[in-house]
């Protein structure tokens, strides 16, 4: 029997979903898609745009972004966040993550989707 993650196990039958802006739709469709084409990812949604206000360096900021949600397995969560971080084009970027209840197939194509280690991948494959 898969595990749903009701008794604080998140094996099978959970994925983690992170959320991130980006400036412009091209920049968040962009990292998005080089999320998943690296396979860090298994999915990768762009909202927007979205009005966002925000304190920043003295000011209050107000600014349209697009936001890029992901899925990702568990086992994966590291590597995702650090691509992220890796190109993300603003100072501080929001990236929040939590763990959502997931259907064990939908679970199960997710981590076989972003479970390959970083050595498995195709020549020029990159997240």
């Amino acid at each position: 029997m898969d595990n749903d993650g009701e008794d604080g196990n998140f094996g099978h039958g959970s994925v983690i979903v992170i959320r991130t802006t980006y400036p412009d739709r091209a920049s968040a469709e962009d990292r998005g898609g080089k999320l998943v084409a690296g396979l860090v990812a298994a999915c990768a949604q762009i909202e927007g745009p979205i009005r966002s206000t925000y304190p920043w360096q003295g000011a209050i900021e107000h600014a349209e972004e697009w936001r890029c949600t992901l899925k990702t397995a568990p086992s994966s969560l590291s590597a995702c966040l650090a691509a992220i971080r890796a190109s993300h084009p603003y100072d501080v970027p929001e990236v929040t993550w939590e763990v959502a209840r997931a259907t064990p197939d939908y679970s199960a194509w997710v981590e076989a989707v972003t479970a390959r280690p970083a050595g498995d991948r195709e020549a020029g494959e990159q997240p």
